[in-house]
């Protein structure tokens, strides 16, 4: 499916619903993606919504809470303080196919591109409600619904909740992408933006929030984007249920090599290496190391600090590489105390969401 203002670069691996992710020759070009390259995932379906173009029309989003209810048009957020945030936007399946090498997983074989660093703009949700205390009294989660109808099981709606305590400050009522118009394609006119939190629960086409006691019980909820309480073998069969699992919310901590990339004969001597790393900003990433020798010895990379805690840092590091094929590891490590595990199997779900291990990568240098 062409898209107009997409780039024909994007590789696909689902045509309905449209799943695309981002090789990492243009994800490397800008440190903040633009809207012609950032992937597609979309969980609905909502008529005119797979373009480039802002959503048109009337679009209004009601506040639900036990003791009020607050409906608010695009007019109404126009009036308050508007704020922006860089960060990372990633899917829970990220680099799923790196969990496929070691058992099959089920969904669309991602492989590290679906991913961004983008700049949504909008109404922080604390400054609207300094207009209702009535939403909060007695609630403990925050409940986005989307418009349109979710693709699996014909459910006539997609809802994602998550702690309100913990997202309290932070939420977005994103009506902007990089200083544009909120495309439809990715969730215009509306969009419920959680910095540090997975892809599935900004939720898209954002038409109801619920200020609620309890989670929904809608089914991307309590089956789907979930990860298992105790560690698998790889192979193990697994059906997320409530009790035994825990819901896809904040991202790990995570390392991204794009130079050199997978499959480049490199010369022997010198070579640089560079890529990105990202949390969910509740740590920064205080370090990127990288290992020629599978772990023994690291070296650490030149690091930057972005302003914004979401937002991925860029590293880069130059080691001298001997001829052979050598495998190169890479890791983060934060201020929170929090390191990438070594082990590629690390996490492993039936589901492959979430792959966040140290990257492995063999290169060929002659």
């Amino acid at each position: 499916m062409k898209i107009a203002g997409k780039t024909p670069w994007l590789t696909l691996h689902v045509s309905s619903p449209l799943q695309s992710e981002t090789p990492l020759t243009l994800l490397r070009e800008t440190r903040v993606t633009d809207k012609a390259n950032l992937y597609i995932r979309n969980n609905q379906d909502l008529a005119g919504s797979m373009v480039l173009d802002p959503a048109g029309g009337d679009w209004r989003v009601t506040l639900v809470g036990p003791r009020q209810t607050l409906p608010l048009g695009l007019d109404d957020l126009g009036r308050y303080p508007q704020r922006e945030t860089e960060m990372v936007l990633q899917c829970s399946g990220n680099s799923r196919r790196r969990f496929a090498g070691t058992s099959p997983v089920s969904g669309a074989g991602w492989g590290d591109g679906a991913v961004a660093n983008v700049v949504f703009g909008g109404v922080l949700l604390r400054d609207v409600l300094g207009a209702a205390p009535g939403l909060l009294e007695g609630t403990r989660y925050l409940t986005a619904r989307g418009m349109g109808t979710a693709h699996e099981d014909d459910l006539p709606a997609f809802e994602r909740s998550v702690p309100l305590d913990d997202v309290l400050n932070t939420a977005l009522l994103a009506t902007t992408l990089n200083g544009e118009p909120l495309p439809a394609l990715h969730g215009g006119p509306l969009r419920l933006v959680l910095p540090g939190y997975y892809g599935v629960n900004n939720v898209k086409w954002l038409c109801r929030l619920g200020f609620d006691a309890e989670p929904t019980q809608n089914h991307y909820q309590t089956e789907k984007y979930r990860l298992p309480k105790r560690p698998l073998e790889p192979g193990t069969p697994f059906e997320a249920t409530p009790a035994n699992s825990v819901p896809s919310w904040r991202m790990r901590l995570k390392t991204l090599l794009w130079r050199p990339l997978v499959g480049e004969t490199l010369r022997a001597g010198p070579v640089d290496f560079g890529g990105v790393a990202w949390s969910d900003g509740r740590g920064r990433v205080a370090r990127v190391e990288v290992s020629c020798d599978r772990g023994v010895n690291w070296r650490e990379a030149d690091l930057d600090t972005p302003e914004s805690p979401y937002a991925w840092s860029e590293w880069s590091l130059t080691l001298t590489l001997a001829p052979g094929e050598p495998e190169i590891w890479v890791r983060a490590l934060d201020d929170a105390g929090r390191a990438q595990p070594l082990d590629p199997n690390s996490g492993w779900n039936p589901a492959g969401y979430e792959w966040s291990s140290a990257e492995r990568v063999r290169l060929s240098v002659r």
